[in-house]
């Protein structure tokens, strides 16, 4: 089967809801090619070295994800992130890092403005951004995906980065190959009809907010993930251990559950009349 996740999920979503004829072929097709608005991706300056920061993080992770709207943290500066400084005052104020919730919400406000082939094309690429909030390497451990070093020396400071794309990339063909050869294996998870003929969804009235309570779920399972595949040492998912498959598994078909609740969501608002 040839296709790319979002396609397979796009087409999945399409086929549960009922949408049929030129709207499910555009919005197959356009899940694939988002735009990239611009969007906002600051370090606030109470983070010591925020430039630094901010500039090998934007770098490392378009890198990694062509574009740093595919990328969204709602904390960032947790943990390894901010040297344990975890009862910041500041961070109360900070509303993540990375810009998919902005860039999704943009795609959204076109959607809404459309009719007939331009809804369905902003609605397939409001469902991108829905969809690389369910992989948790886009919502957590930027910072250890970019192996960013900030570095200090003779009063300046100076940063390098070294992006593990072998390791991102493993668990992104770990998801296409096991859909691929076993759709129990995570398919049905991302689209399970609630009963005969029916089936669940959110209520999907803002991008921004959808895409961000996504981000959030599926955020708490990115340390798992990142430690799990780098520990293993090997982009390829067939020489990694039963037990981290097994996890992986695990994680994977709950965040793609809370995905498909999600994506169902965006096309009951535009295409389901019951």
């Amino acid at each position: 089967m040839k296709g790319t996740n979002h396609e397979w999920m796009a087409k999945e979503s399409c086929n549960t809801v009922g949408v049929d004829g030129n709207d499910d072929d555009i919005i197959e097709r356009e899940v694939t090619e988002p735009d990239s608005p611009s969007v906002t991706f600051d370090v606030p300056n109470w983070v010591v070295h925020d430039q630094d920061i901010e500039d090998g993080l934007e770098k490392g992770i378009e890198g990694l994800m062509r574009y740093v709207g595919h990328y969204y943290n709602a904390d960032p500066f947790f943990g390894t992130y901010y040297c344990g400084h975890n009862n910041d005052p500041h961070t109360a104020d900070f509303d993540g890092l990375g810009g998919a919730p902005e860039a999704a919400q943009w795609h959204f406000d076109k959607a809404e403005e459309k009719s007939g082939d331009e809804r369905a094309k902003y609605v397939g690429r409001t469902l991108h951004y829905t969809q690389d909030m369910a992989n948790p390497l886009h919502t957590g451990m930027g910072w250890e995906q970019v192996n960013l070093e900030v570095t200090y020396n003779d009063g300046s400071t100076d940063y390098s980065i070294n992006p593990m794309d072998w390791l991102h990339k493993g668990y992104e063909e770990y998801i296409k190959d096991r859909w691929d050869s076993d759709r129990e294996e995570f398919s049905t998870h991302y689209g399970p009809n609630e009963c005969d003929g029916c089936y669940g969804y959110h209520e999907y009235n803002s991008a921004e907010t959808e895409v961000s309570e996504l981000a959030n779920y599926t955020g708490t399972y990115s340390e798992e993930v990142f430690h799990r595949i780098d520990d293993e040492g090997t982009r390829n998912w067939r020489e990694w251990s039963d037990s981290t498959r097994k996890k992986l598994k695990n994680i994977t078909q709950n965040c793609l559950h809370e995905c498909g609740l999600k994506d169902r969501g965006l096309l009951h608002r535009y295409y389901d009349d019951d």
